[in-house]
């Protein structure tokens, strides 16, 4: 066991020389070294975060974020995906019989961190879009029906936002690594019974829908791209 436990420490402090190599100003030698270290990784079962874990012997949490409306779990879905954590949706019923709802987020501490910034983000970014797209709307005719905007808007943001980030992944194997959940994570997570997200349905809204389609999959799009990590 002792010397299994020496053998990963090896492995680990050769990926780690790697990814430091990945940094290089010579671009072949840094894609090389990004190219080999993976392979490593995928050939021994080794996530970026147990990576971090060993050097920092941190370990994965579990944390509640309170959520205003039920639609907002399926970007907390994608964010937590692409940020190496998982999420679930918890309905808490109060004694006033009203109804709140928390995400909850298992993954490492710096990840879940993360995208708790990027969420806040978002839910910014979709109400800004929100408003100026229905002010395009009225600027062109004060009494356009907008029943329906504000949903389709938030479905086309999902759509940009999942393209970004399936671009990041292809373009940038760094991006690539980011989104492996660690395994601790996984296994915790799957203990649950979970129901299936429901996905977003856009609404009809008129002859105004491809405009709104269009600007939230471009702001959704955008939102993800502003996203920087660094290796």
């Amino acid at each position: 066991m002792h010397n299994e436990n020496e053998h990963v420490e090896k492995i680990v402090q050769k990926i780690q020389k790697l990814l430091a190599l990945s940094n290089s100003p010579n671009e072949n030698e840094a894609a090389v070294a990004l190219k080999k270290a993976r392979e490593l990784m995928l050939k021994h079962h080794i996530e970026q975060m147990d990576l971090d874990a060993a050097v920092s012997g941190e370990k994965f949490e579990i944390k509640n974020f309170p959520v205003k409306y039920p639609w907002m779990l399926s970007f907390w879905g994608t964010v937590c995906r692409n940020h190496r954590c998982e999420v679930y949706l918890q309905t808490i019923r109060e004694r006033n019989a009203k109804v709140r709802y928390e995400a909850v987020v298992y993954g490492y501490p710096f990840d879940i961190e993360c995208v708790a910034i990027m969420m806040d983000y978002i839910i910014h970014a979709l109400k800004v879009g929100i408003q100026n797209i229905r002010k395009e709307i009225r600027n062109d005719n004060p009494y356009a029906d907008t029943t329906g905007i504000a949903n389709t808007y938030r479905v086309a943001f999902l759509k940009g936002l999942e393209i970004a980030f399936e671009e990041q992944q292809m373009e940038d194997a760094r991006f690539a690594l980011m989104c492996v959940t660690p395994k601790e994570v996984k296994e915790e997570y799957n203990k649950l019974t979970l129901k299936t997200i429901t996905p977003l349905k856009p609404i009809n809204v008129n002859r105004y829908t491809e405009d709104v389609i269009s600007a939230g999959k471009r702001d959704g799009y955008n939102a993800a791209k502003n996203r920087q990590i660094e290796a």
